[in-house]
């Protein structure tokens, strides 16, 4: 939902954005144990990481970090979007989908 909530682009978003990813993230390592049973799961790991890495290349697209890629300018846009997109999607079906490893439950 942080991340969905820059897409509507409120005033002062980009910063709250930022700000509530470093919160969560200091609570998913302060709180780990509630969520080690899901980050053994290689799918949901590997859908988050894809997510996350897609959306930083959108947010380093719309800062025209690429600029030196010849023709840029010509696809800047639609990739940005189509980048960020693909990240939220990926991210949301990842979160969606989530469940525990069966086998550290029946372990426990």
């Amino acid at each position: 939902m942080v991340l969905l909530v820059r897409e509507i682009h409120p005033p002062g978003s980009s910063e709250g954005v930022y700000l509530g990813l470093l919160t969560l993230f200091y609570i998913a390592y302060k709180q780990h144990h509630l969520f080690v049973d899901y980050i053994r799961s290689n799918h949901l790991v590997t859908m988050l990481g894809m997510g996350f890495f897609s959306y930083f290349l959108s947010v380093t697209t719309d800062q025209r970090f690429w600029q030196f890629i010849p023709e840029e300018k010509l696809f800047h846009t639609k990739l940005e979007e189509s980048l960020e997109m693909l990240g939220h999607i990926t991210i949301g079906v990842a979160l969606l989908f989530a469940t525990k490893n069966k086998k550290t439950v029946e372990n426990s």
